[in-house]
């Protein structure tokens, strides 16, 4: 069992790093005096890695700090500059909880995607573990939090942290497709300084929500085409019924009650369903009545009928009373949710 135990440290196998500081101590212990002096390196520098993390392990007992969600601390100008198309989408993604928020943002056409993601408490220590696992290819990335880096020739994926202990955060920036203004071919081989001197630039993002550093990148300035005009009403803007969604400030328009059990509340905020006839004069109500009511509109989309599919919409908005809150409309339902914070 010794044996077996011994080769596995000498391998390096990276989960190793996440067993018990003492475990690795005494599997180093038991193998120095059996194992060839490359092994016994190998074994020091996993034995010095536990040690770092039970040394680490003692400021981790504090509170985390804040979670922030990318999708209210930035807006789609911060993100803009980086596209080669407008964007008209800044929506959560499916990485959210309650240590981990992300926001995705995209053009109309969907050939591209921005993600910013942010993490504390457990989620940012197990992520900085893992990323400064022994054997990596990450280039440092100067300028950004207390530190970053990428992969090698690859810019498309920026990790960066700032503060340590229960305090610590993670901040990634994720790029794919190819409507970039830094990376209009995703393809194209990149040299190291290539690829860190456009995470510098993306690495703003990260520092404006660390709240220090550069926040201002230096992006060359394109010709952005315009997103794709709404189509034609062809019934009318519902009038502001006066009535507003139970439990929030989010105007109703005639036509759609929300009253008693149509609207519930469930882990993620509080809901209200209701069919409609036609989404397009109720997308519209929407982006002129929110405004009205003193919300930020963060992101809007329209997408007409078309191959048999209905039309449908999103709409996510902010206010400091509400929150982030989103309009869907699909399938001929509109749907208005307010999240809990």
């Amino acid at each position: 069992m010794l044996r077996l135990a011994c080769a596995l440290t000498a391998m390096r196998i990276r989960i190793v790093i996440l067993l018990p500081a003492m475990v690795v101590l005494g599997l180093s212990a038991a193998c120095q005096g059996s194992m060839p002096g490359s092994a016994n390196s190998g074994v020091a520098m996993l034995s010095a890695l536990a040690a770092q993390q039970a040394t680490s392990a003692e400021d981790t007992t504090g509170p985390a700090a804040p979670l922030i969600d990318p999708c209210q601390a930035l807006s789609k100008a911060d993100v803009q500059p980086f596209f080669a198309a407008e964007v008209v989408t800044a929506l959560p993604t499916l990485m959210t909880s309650d240590t981990e928020k992300s926001c995705e943002w995209a053009p109309t056409n969907k050939t591209s995607s921005l993600i910013v993601d942010y993490s504390v408490g457990d989620g940012a220590q197990t992520l900085l573990l893992m990323n400064r696992q022994p054997g990596s290819d990450a280039v440092a990335v100067p300028g950004v939090g207390d530190g970053a880096s990428h992969p090698s020739g690859d810019p498309s994926l920026l990790f960066s942290w700032k503060g340590s202990g229960s305090t610590a955060v993670v901040c990634r920036v994720t790029t794919t497709g190819n409507e970039f203004v830094l990376v209009p071919d995703p393809s194209a081989t990149l040299t190291d300084d290539q690829a860190t001197s456009i995470d510098q630039q993306y690495g703003t993002l990260c520092n404006t929500l660390y709240r220090s550093g550069n926040t201002t990148p230096t992006v060359p300035t394109v010709s952005i085409a315009s997103a794709s005009a709404l189509p034609s009403l062809t019934g009318t803007i519902p009038a502001d019924s006066g009535a507003t969604m139970p439990g929030s400030r989010i105007p109703l328009p005639d036509g759609v009650d929300c009253s008693g059990n149509r609207t519930t509340k469930d882990s993620r905020g509080v809901n209200c369903e209701q069919p409609i006839t036609d989404p397009l004069a109720i997308y519209t109500y929407y982006l002129q009545a929110l405004p009205a009511h003193g919300y930020a509109i963060n992101s809007q989309q329209f997408w007409p009928a078309s191959d048999g599919n209905a039309a449908h919409a999103s709409v996510m908005f902010i206010s400091d009373a509400d929150g982030l809150c989103f309009i869907l409309i699909a399938s001929g339902k509109l749907n208005i949710s307010k999240q809990d914070n």
